[in-house]
């Protein structure tokens, strides 16, 4: 074997290396152990109503949990500041097949896994606590009302147009000023991701 063939073979391996390594990194839903040490063990866990919180994507998720007959009966969400749309289908999901599978280990879902594992770090939380109460209190929602007070610049009435970078590329805006003040701001072109991009 010549040495361009062995070494053209020696790269294509390390290039298929490289390729299924990335591929598993970027996989939504890899993980590097089968078992969590913090799943709650039901066998233990007494009949009665559980709250307790852990940290989704944006913040605090806070949530009940009941225990009927050694099983769990129900999950609910009490509180949390995930994004409405991306974390939909986990609050969904999530509760419902805990409940059908009788755990607190379940498949996260694909494009909410932050919110899919911080719901589940909630429910074995509160299961690991005592009924009635939560095994540490649950983190209120601290999010303030961002006011924006008044500018003393004076603006010259007419309409204004800027493009800047994005995330994604370019973001167009319209500015209207009449009177001296912003009357209107409108995104004129962007390319951001639907639904991450539409609250801001």
């Amino acid at each position: 074997m010549g040495r361009k063939t062995k070494f053209t073979i020696q790269l294509l391996v390390a290039g298929f290396f490289v390729m299924m390594l990335t591929t598993f990194l970027m996989t939504e839903n890899y993980s590097l152990s089968s078992g969590n040490a913090d799943v709650a063990d039901l066998e233990s866990v007494e009949d009665g109503v559980y709250a307790g919180s852990a940290d989704g994507f944006n913040g605090p998720i806070n949530v009940e949990v009941t225990v009927d007959g050694g099983k769990i009966t129900d999950v609910n969400v009490l509180s949390h500041t995930e994004s409405d749309g991306i974390s939909d289908p986990a609050f969904d999901e999530i509760p419902a097949a805990m409940v059908a599978g009788n755990t607190t280990e379940v498949e996260v879902v694909s494009g909410a896994t932050f919110t899919s594992t911080g719901l589940m770090a909630a429910v074995n939380n509160a299961l690991s606590g005592e009924p009635g109460e939560a095994s540490e209190t649950p983190v209120e929602d601290t999010e303030e009302e961002t006011v924006i007070e008044p500018s003393e610049n004076v603006f010259v009435d007419g309409t204004y147009e800027a493009t800047v970078d994005g995330h994604n590329g370019p973001l167009s805006v319209e500015v209207i000023v009449e009177g001296g003040v912003i009357t209107s701001v409108e995104v004129t072109e962007n390319e951001e991701t639907e639904g991450l991009a539409d609250p801001a």
